[in-house]
């Protein structure tokens, strides 16, 4: 009966433990959807994960701290339908394990690394080469010091863009490209001149005056 669930959510379970996911793992291999949000768990649950659910989807980590790189690369490897990854709190990851998903999982839309403080701006620039659908980049508290220059050009479909309580001194003027943007954050940190970068020369988008921006 395992092996027909396709949506499992341990969010919040505490003391589950690596055994226990590689367990679930191996018993569902059509899973499609699984969240491990706040779960004391390692790489090896991940690992698991990835080698015998390559269906997944959907994937929540919110606040694994012991992950790794090696559980994105894992991930990465077997998981190229991923369309959603939640991984903001993880703080051990760096720019190996994102640079990973976003080579090799071309389908995701929706990436949240908010409080990866050990990632730099080249996940930026990983993310832009490699994710071409993404529609919404959750990317506050990292320490980024620069979005992508030509991040209007690279990632077209992206409607959600929060960039908060980073150290971004400017916005590439490129974003007015991006014609789906609905909700750009860019609050707390060190802009200059906003009005210029918001309205470069010739160009106009609505949605990124200062009240849709967001700054506060």
């Amino acid at each position: 009966m395992a092996g027909v669930i396709k949506v499992l959510n341990l969010g919040g379970c505490d003391d589950i433990t690596d055994e226990a996911v590689e367990a679930i793992a191996a018993e569902c291999g059509e899973l499609e959807v699984l969240n491990v949000s706040y779960a004391k768990i390692s790489d090896a649950a991940l690992i698991a994960v990835a080698s015998n659910c390559s269906k997944l989807e959907v994937l929540g980590a919110l606040e694994c701290k012991s992950l790794t790189d090696e559980a994105l690369k894992a991930i990465a490897a077997r998981c190229s339908d991923l369309r959603v990854l939640e991984v903001s709190g993880c703080y051990k990851i760096t720019d190996a394990g994102v640079g990973a998903i976003a080579a090799r999982c071309p389908k995701l839309a929706k990436l949240n690394i908010s409080w990866c403080g050990g990632l730099t701006d080249g996940a930026l620039e990983a993310i832009a080469a490699g994710c071409s659908k993404l529609a919404q980049l959750n990317a506050d508290n990292c320490n980024f010091t620069r979005l992508p220059v030509d991040i209007g050009d690279r990632l077209p479909e992206l409607a959600v863009l929060d960039v908060a309580s980073n150290r971004l001194s400017a916005i590439p003027s490129s974003i007015v490209k991006l014609a789906n943007l609905r909700h750009l954050d860019v609050s707390r940190n060190p802009i200059q001149e906003r009005e210029q970068l918001l309205r470069p020369r010739g160009l106009h988008n609505p949605l990124l005056e200062p009240a849709a921006a967001n700054y506060y």
